[in-house]
């Protein structure tokens, strides 16, 4: 009984103590939040009760004697006091507003999160605390929205919305630049009997695994875009046919060299169409010259390749 009455005692003098604690915490929350409207009330009683007294005052003195002339002096002075400490009040009141819109306008025009002052004890420093928040979660979400709006979700790679802009963007640049471009339009073989025989989750491992060969043989600088289904889009930047047949030729070898295990095991080859870009060209002709090349590889079988002149190749 003892023990039970002491651990009661020393229970309860623990939880008297957190009730107070959280009470006091409620409190001065309270007080923090209200401190800005206090402040607000104090200086707007400062500004118009304070002048008004003194005014008062001066008026109610038995000693008063004096001409229209001063009096009217004296309530030009106390009305000018009045209106300087409402100048003083208003700008400590305007200057976090303002404070407020520079912030905004810098992350509207040039995207920069700057600082802004952040003081517990004022609701406009808790304001100004939550806006900052917003705002740097709304830009990591945008930008996340960005990045997903480009990238294929399965592969990593460019989906084709991007990848037609990056192209012409790209071709416009070659063309001021004189610079040599070359593409390449790749499909996987029989793709679709692969998916139908194993499974879609199989396909996408196949789909992720070309993705990996395609990306490890070309270089930086260069860029790869899924274009859609099991079609696949490289553009070498500074790149004749030789170097895109280099490139094409790497891809080859590492597929045939490696197979995609699986139960069955499953050895992914693909056909290609590559073009090499001339000034002058449309965008849409060099993606039509590579695409008719890829349609003719696919007709002569597996694991072609066709030329910008009709040169086939095979292993």
């Amino acid at each position: 009984m003892i023990l039970g009455q002491g651990a009661d005692n020393c229970l309860g003098i623990p939880m008297v103590v957190m009730k107070r604690f959280s009470l006091d915490s409620l409190l001065a929350k309270s007080v923090v939040r209200q401190s800005t409207t206090t402040r607000l009330v104090i200086a707007i009683l400062v500004t118009t009760l304070a002048p008004l007294t003194i005014l008062s005052a001066v008026l109610a003195s038995p000693n008063l004697s004096m001409s229209r002339q001063g009096l009217l002096c004296i309530v030009a002075l106390v009305m000018a006091m009045s209106a300087v400490l409402g100048v003083l009040v208003a700008r400590k009141f305007v200057r976090p507003i303002d404070e407020l819109r520079t912030f905004m306008g810098n992350y509207i025009a040039n995207g920069e999160i700057g600082d802004l002052p952040d003081d517990p004890s004022s609701e406009f420093g808790l304001l100004m605390r939550d806006v900052r928040n917003t705002v740097l979660r709304l830009d990591l979400a945008s930008k996340e929205l960005a990045e997903a709006s480009r990238v294929d979700a399965l592969t990593g790679l460019h989906n084709r919305r991007f990848s037609s802009q990056r192209l012409q963007q790209d071709l416009a640049r070659a063309t001021r630049s004189h610079t040599p471009v070359s593409l390449v339009a790749i499909d996987i073989d029989d793709f679709r009997r692969l998916n139908d025989q194993f499974g879609a989750t199989v396909g996408d491992v196949c789909l992720k695994y070309f993705a990996d060969v395609v990306k490890s043989s070309v270089r930086e600088g260069d860029w790869i875009a899924r274009w859609g289904g099991d079609e696949f889009l490289i553009l070498l930047w500074d790149a004749d046919s030789r170097q895109a047949e280099a490139v094409i030729h790497r891809i080859r070898r590492k597929l045939a060299q490696s197979t995609l295990t699986h139960e069955a095991g499953i050895r992914l080859s693909a056909s290609f169409g590559y073009t090499a870009f001339a000034p002058g060209d449309k965008n849409y002709e060099v993606f039509a010259k590579a695409d008719a090349a890829l349609y003719k590889a696919k007709r002569l079988g597996r694991n072609q390749m066709v030329g910008p002149f009709g040169t086939t190749t095979t292993i």
